[in-house]
């Protein structure tokens, strides 16, 4: 399960870059 989370925090963080940029 942790590693699920892991995987959403990951997608959402590369959702962010993408924003940022």
């Amino acid at each position: 399960m942790g590693e699920r989370w892991n995987n959403k925090e990951e997608m959402l963080n590369k959702l962010n870059e993408k924003c940022n940029m």
